[in-house]
């Protein structure tokens, strides 16, 4: 894979900008404020019986939640602090003890498998859906009878319900995955052994200590009311980055060497405000999140406008839509799903013959959005 000599010259520049190191305080402030809403919505639900009261206190508790998750994100990607120990700390917290997910598992699948190959059918694991859901029309093509059915006129009713059971499939994937690198020697590190103990304590503090004082049946309820809201929250956060129509799929045989144009194609951003960016922790930057994995989130903000210029500058796609906008296509996806696209170099935008500082503005897709709206 070629790396473009002006994103290598932005590399330079994003280092000598200190942007690789993350700032401590803020990042643990902000940590600590999903913390208290998550765990204060617990409470909440706890202490009260009014419906509608514990409604809210789901909700609160569903916010910290994801904020913790999106957080460990980052830490995963040894972003969030800046010693590695502390990053793999947070990412055993943030996933594996409060959500129930393995953190060897997330970073062998989303670290390492998704990210140098970005919806990549057949390499992406993040990508690969199936046989529940196709992204693809080719994968549809490739189904018979029954499958086909559900794939074109079911599974856009299906997938909202799916949501409720995806942290569930998630951790029943992490369990397979610990399990099986523990019982051989060739794979088994540390960091596994690790992992299968904050499992055990994950379920020891959320459901074990529990059982002391409540029945089973509200016990084993409210987790799995907690662990749907997450799924449903997470796809709200993670699922625009690569699911809506425009964030191109590829298959394994396409030709691009070129790392940028690979990326900015099969990645999208959303826009948001600032109440948003808090809880998104970076995922909302998802192109720059691609090209700058190990750079925190918190600066997102302002290396999002060098990321577009190097776009202009290279004719790349830079994807951008307001959130609500970027929800609907990733659920558009399911009723339409997408052509896989042969040759990237097709999606090439012209270079603007300006100087940089007078450069059109970046592509933004909400106008094209609108116009396949009106002749759907």
């Amino acid at each position: 894979m070629v790396e473009d000599p002006l994103l290598r010259a932005l590399r330079d520049e994003v280092r000598a900008e200190g942007y690789y190191r993350p700032p401590t305080g803020r990042m643990m402030l902000e940590l600590a404020s999903h913390v208290t809403l998550a765990l204060g919505g617990i409470a909440a639900f706890l202490a009260t019986e009014n419906l509608l009261l514990r409604l809210c206190a789901l909700a609160v508790t569903t916010t910290g939640s994801l904020g913790i998750t999106t957080y460990s994100h980052t830490a995963s990607h040894y972003a969030t602090l800046r010693r590695k120990w502390a990053n793999e700390l947070l990412t055993y917290f943030g996933f594996t003890f409060f959500w129930g997910e393995s953190a060897t598992y997330w970073w062998n699948k989303h670290v390492v498998g998704h990210h140098p190959v970005p919806n990549v059918i057949g390499a992406d694991p993040d990508a690969d859906l199936s046989p529940w859901f196709a992204l693809t029309i080719d994968e549809v093509r490739a189904s018979r009878g029954l499958l086909r059915f559900y794939y074109e006129r079911l599974q856009c009713y299906v997938f909202p319900f799916t949501l409720a059971g995806m942290v569930f499939g998630m951790q029943s994937q992490g369990w397979s995955f610990v399990i099986s690198a523990l019982r051989d020697p060739a794979r088994r590190s540390h960091k596994h052994w690790i992992d299968l103990g904050v499992l055990v304590l994950h379920y020891v503090v959320w459901i074990g200590v529990p059982l002391l004082f409540f029945r089973p049946l509200p016990v084993l309820a409210f987790y799995a009311l907690r662990a749907a809201a997450l799924g449903y929250a997470v796809l709200a956060v993670a699922g625009p980055g690569h699911l809506p129509l425009y964030a191109s799929c590829i298959g394994v045989d396409e030709p691009t060497e070129d790392l940028l144009l690979r990326q900015t194609a099969t990645t999208a951003n959303f826009t948001t405000g600032w109440l948003g960016r808090w809880l998104c922790g970076g995922l909302e930057y998802q192109v720059e999140h691609h090209l700058f994995p190990k750079v925190n989130h918190a600066y997102y903000p302002r290396l999002s406008p060098k990321v577009q210029e190097l776009c202009r500058q290279r004719g790349v796609p830079y994807h951008v839509c307001s959130w609500d906008r970027a929800l609907w296509n990733t659920y558009r996806v399911l009723a339409t799903p997408k052509h896989l696209e042969p040759d990237l170099e097709a999606l090439r935008l012209p270079v603007p013959a300006a100087a940089p500082g007078n450069a059109p503005d970046a592509v933004d897709i909400r106008e094209s959005l609108e116009l396949s709206d009106q002749t759907a």
